[in-house]
């Protein structure tokens, strides 16, 4: 949008928008995970997009290893979810003592619910963008790690209030560290990335943004 408007182009960015799925639910996260691990999402979605191959492939090599050396004990478990099978760049990390990879499954909103940590590394290559699972994991009201290249995309997101952002594979470990020990860190990122999805990226929130730029336009009937 900000390139069309230098050319003189009237362009307008609106947010993504996604349904509210844990509207009655997204209180009801846990802030610990289950038993003595505390849970990371490390991908959800077809795990052959481009997207998602590069995500797990920079999970694989870079994450996991680092996290393996700094963690020790029970204290975590990466889990995987998504259509396909792992990319040929990330299967070492299919016989990993701390993932689990679950493939598809019915019901990944309780998924969602059930872990505390979100780690989204699709933007970490050269492929950057953003994803529908970015608004949907908002508002689930998740503790969201990722790397920087996505508030290029998201520009509602804001480091150390509803993300935790990383620039390079030990700032996002040393994030990860950070959010596995402290639960009222990922209390807080939680809260404020749910309100940050009702703000912007709710039906009713991208509904008035886009009434009013029909009626700022003329053209609103």
């Amino acid at each position: 949008a900000a390139v069309y408007r230098i050319e003189g182009i009237r362009s307008e960015y609106i947010p993504l928008v996604v349904p509210d799925f844990f509207a009655r639910s997204w209180q009801t996260r846990g802030t610990t995970g289950q038993g003595k691990e505390v849970g990371i999402i490390g991908a959800i979605g077809s795990m052959w997009g481009l997207g998602s191959s590069i995500g797990i492939t920079y999970l694989a090599k870079e994450i996991i290893p680092r996290l393996s050396r700094n963690v020790w004990g029970d204290g975590w478990r990466v889990h995987l979810f998504g259509r396909g099978t792992l990319p040929r760049s990330a299967l070492n990390i299919a016989d990993h003592p701390k993932v689990s990879v679950h493939g598809y499954v019915e019901d990944i909103d309780a998924e969602m619910l059930k872990w505390p940590i979100f780690l989204f590394l699709n933007n970490a290559g050269p492929y950057t963008g953003t994803y529908t699972r970015v608004p949907y994991a908002l508002s689930s009201g998740t503790c969201m790690i990722a790397h920087k290249n996505l508030a290029y995309s998201v520009p509602e997101l804001v480091n150390g209030e509803n993300v935790l952002l990383g620039s390079t594979a030990e700032e996002i470990c040393a994030l990860l560290i950070e959010a596995i020990e402290r639960p009222e860190l990922r209390s807080r990122v939680g809260e404020r990335a749910r309100a940050t999805y009702l703000r912007y990226f709710s039906p009713e929130a991208v509904g008035r943004r886009v009434g009013a730029l029909l009626e700022s336009s003329g053209s609103a009937v």
